[in-house]
């Protein structure tokens, strides 16, 4: 019954994630027209000819799939926790947004040119990955994660990416506006998870240095420092190509953005595995 309440909740997190993606391709939908400077650009259409970048992108499809069975593997698998179960569905959408964006760079945005699906589907991608990774910290986050600062951050960086994949089609200058909220979750991501990581260290200090981190509180953790790097580098990225709402989408751009997103998520899907193998040993020994 616990299980079935922890999900029920964790699960409101995807939900709205999902539904702010889906608030995002309302332009593309609409066949709304790319403002001036995103309209024909020259950079990306010489981007979208670009060997290279057709080698990265396959490279990471390729990359990606010995996971994806991993999850498909572990769905298929008999008496287990429904946390495993929320936990491939956190996976399976991070493989939608990594591998599904990818193939559709490369059989369909790639050859035709449609400067108006990438921009969207590079956009969304960003923002699925950060809802995901604020959805595996609040499902094995402590007690000081359950309070009003997890809808604040993730609905401070959604608010910022959906800015910020809407102003190519309507106001290049509220992508600034987008930056901000982003910037304003990260440094609020950073106190609260610098916040986490005193007490714990205050407490392993009082202890005389014996007491073990509970696995909750170490993938909680790791969890917190990775949101911040892929946050940090994104945000690094398009600050490399460019001031904000100016920056040049190019073939280094894409390729850049593709390393960090598979990188990221690589990661992300090794050490749920690990995690998942830990609550099921527990339970067994239980």
């Amino acid at each position: 019954m616990q299980d079935l309440i922890d999900a029920s909740g964790n699960m409101k997190y995807l939900i709205t994630t999902i539904l702010f993606l889906l608030f995002c391709f309302v332009p593309y939908w609409t066949k709304l027209e790319l403002i001036t400077p995103f309209k024909d650009n020259s950079e990306l259409l010489r981007a979208f000819e670009s060997t290279d970048l057709r080698l990265i992108i396959t490279g990471c499809i390729s990359t990606s799939v010995p996971i994806f069975l991993d999850i498909f593997r572990d769905f298929l698998t008999t008496s287990r926790r429904l946390t495993s179960y929320i936990t491939d569905i956190g996976s399976s959408m991070i493989i939608l947004v990594v591998i599904i964006s990818n193939i559709a760079f490369l059989y369909y945005v790639l050859p035709h040119k449609d400067i108006r699906l990438f921009v969207t589907i590079d956009g969304c991608r960003v923002m699925a990955i950060y809802g995901c990774l604020l959805f595996y910290i609040f499902r094995v986050s402590a007690v000081s994660w359950k309070s009003i600062h997890p809808w604040t951050l993730l609905l401070l960086g959604l608010s910022g990416f959906a800015i910020q994949i809407w102003a190519p089609y309507i106001y290049n200058s509220i992508h600034f506006a987008g930056d901000c909220l982003i910037y304003i979750a990260i440094v609020l991501f950073a106190w609260k998870g610098c916040g986490i990581f005193c007490k714990q260290y205050q407490r392993w200090k009082s202890k005389e240095r014996m007491i073990k981190i509970p696995m909750n509180e170490y993938s909680c953790n790791v969890y917190i420092l990775m949101t911040l790097l892929f946050l940090c580098l994104t945000m690094i990225l398009r600050s490399c190509t460019g001031l904000s709402g100016n920056y040049v989408l190019n073939s280094k751009y894409i390729i850049g953005q593709n390393i960090i997103c598979t990188s990221l998520y690589i990661l992300i899907s090794i050490f749920e595995r690990e995690i998942v193998i830990q609550e099921n040993v527990i339970q067994v020994s239980i």
